[in-house]
């Protein structure tokens, strides 16, 4: 198990590969995290210069980013909000 830190880590998203699964879903301090091989929905990905990247943006940017390069649904929400 992993701490979930603004994004899904490596080995989130290795156990999503190698395991296949249809669905991951993590929860930190202010949002939940979803990742799944069903409908190809990627959040916007802001592509910030190297210098503005902040460790906060990194992990949902590469999370996102993964996503749309292997057609993965990604998204990102506010604990509370009703997912789309």
């Amino acid at each position: 198990m992993s701490v979930t830190n603004y994004g899904l880590s490596d080995d989130d998203i290795d156990l999503f590969k190698d395991e296949k699964l249809t669905i991951v879903r993590l929860i930190d301090n202010g949002y939940v995290y979803q990742l799944t091989d069903a409908d190809g929905y990627v959040d916007e990905i802001i592509d910030y210069k190297a210098h503005e990247m902040k460790e906060e943006y990194f992990r949902h940017w590469y999370s996102a980013k993964f996503a749309k390069l292997n057609g993965y649904g990604y998204r990102r929400f506010k604990h509370g909000r009703k997912e789309t």
